[in-house]
């Protein structure tokens, strides 16, 4: 039994050995393959922008292996890892050095070329864990539905769902950010900032080369996608509409500049031409989709308010439905009991009106372009004449306890002449 035991455990030991002496094998293949790979670039290399794209590898390169440089320099017998680093840099210098290229220009570009490089990974590792994020809320919302069902709730759960929620959010923000940086950082390696006027033809191959290397439409298109489908697991407030539909049109505004350059870039790509349009159409899309959220989650606010105001879907349904509400409670006042009228002015006026509605929703439909300053004057001054009718101005309660003070005087007055017209009698 010992020797079977001691038969294993000395199996198991070589092969772990072996797999360790496979991976460390690997690793320095892997670095010697990604060296050569440099060294033949620096053959081909024809301009300012193609050493700068060396140089921004050597770079990487140089972080990548940093972890596994003691076992490269034991692995390699004539010349350590930074050894070969610095005659591949010497390699790059010479080469530009014949090309006429000066090494500030591209140390400049290389920057720009590391960001992007950095921006790619980033957006990379950012895609892949929005991705999973949604998939937990889409799961975690099927639950509380089912929970809401069943007349039942879990706090937990619709915390861990709301805790989801706010990191995907972040989430999607921040890519959309880091996809136009990354937009930025290329364009400037031409030295034209997202301007394509005067690139020469084969400058401008490149430029499209280089937008190709980053995924740089699938970049967009996911985005799009993700923000749409973020919008079907949320329940938003006011303040959440506000923040996405500026998150929109700051995307839509950033595309409005970007999207022309392209066309001219891809101008000779039918399938690019495609891709392209089809951004254009995902981005309407994401615009309704904003729109519809929007209006569902402002007649979702007066239903939990339980306020009778008609479903509406656009900006007119919308100013029609709370003036019918507004006249019909101004019309209906004195049918119902002061408690009823009271509570329903309290519930639209107090709990509503002055607060998100008229401080958030309002002032962002205005800024859509939804609602006019005259439909929300009219509307400020219906609730007024509803509020006259159901609390007094400070007018008329004067008026009423001036009246009361006056009778009481009278009274006052009469009694007192009293008492004098008897004795005279």
């Amino acid at each position: 039994m010992k020797r079977v035991a001691w038969i294993v455990l000395t199996s198991l030991l070589w092969f772990v050995m072996a797999t360790a002496q496979d991976s460390d094998f690997e690793i320095k293949q892997s670095f010697e393959k990604k060296v050569k790979t440099l060294t033949e670039k620096i053959k081909t290399a024809q301009t300012v922008q193609d050493c700068a794209d060396i140089q921004a590898g050597i770079t990487e390169l140089e972080k990548e292996f940093a972890p596994q440089r003691a076992l490269l320099d034991k692995a390699f017998v004539d010349q350590n890892m930074q050894t070969q680093l610095d005659n591949v840099r010497g390699n790059l210098l010479l080469n530009q050095t014949k090309l006429g290229i000066i090494q500030d220009q591209v140390a400049k570009i290389a920057v720009l070329e590391t960001q992007v490089r950095e921006l790619s990974v980033r957006l990379d590792s950012l895609e892949n864990k929005n991705a999973s994020l949604l998939n937990e809320a889409q799961t975690l919302l099927k639950e509380a539905q089912t929970l809401r069902a069943a007349h039942s709730q879990d706090v937990k759960a619709i915390a861990q769902l709301n805790d989801v929620i706010a990191k995907l959010k972040e989430g999607i923000v921040e890519r959309d950010r880091m996809i136009f940086a990354m937009v930025d950082s290329i364009f400037l390696q031409y030295d034209k900032d997202k301007n394509v006027d005067g690139i020469k033809d084969a400058s401008k191959t490149r430029l499209g080369v280089h937008l190709e290397r980053n995924n740089l439409l699938s970049r967009v298109r996911s985005s799009i996608d993700h923000n749409m489908q973020f919008l079907a697991v949320t329940t938003l407030n006011g303040r959440d509409m506000v923040a996405l539909g500026a998150e929109q049109q700051k995307f839509a505004n950033q595309w409005k500049g970007l999207g022309p350059k392209l066309a001219a870039i891809y101008a000779d790509k039918s399938d690019r031409k495609k891709d392209l349009a089809a951004i254009d159409t995902m981005l309407a899309a994401w615009k309704s989709t904003v729109d519809k959220a929007m209006w569902k989650a402002l007649n979702e606010l007066f239903l939990a308010h339980s306020l009778p105001v008609q479903r509406f879907s656009d900006g007119t349904e919308f100013v029609n439905g709370i003036n019918m509400f507004l006249d019909d409670e101004i019309k209906n006042v004195f049918k119902r009991t002061e408690g009823d009228r009271q509570k329903t002015y309290e519930q639209f006026a107090d709990s509503l009106w002055n607060k998100d509605f008229g401080n958030v929703w309002l002032p962002m439909l205005k800024e859509k372009g939804l609602v006019s300053e005259t439909q929300i004057s009219g509307m400020h001054a219906k609730m007024e004449q509803w509020r006259a009718s159901i609390k007094p101005s400070n007018q008329w309660l004067m008026i009423v306890i001036a009246a009361i003070v006056l009778v009481i005087m009278a009274v006052i007055f009469i009694r007192m002449r009293k008492p004098s017209a008897a004795a005279a009698a």
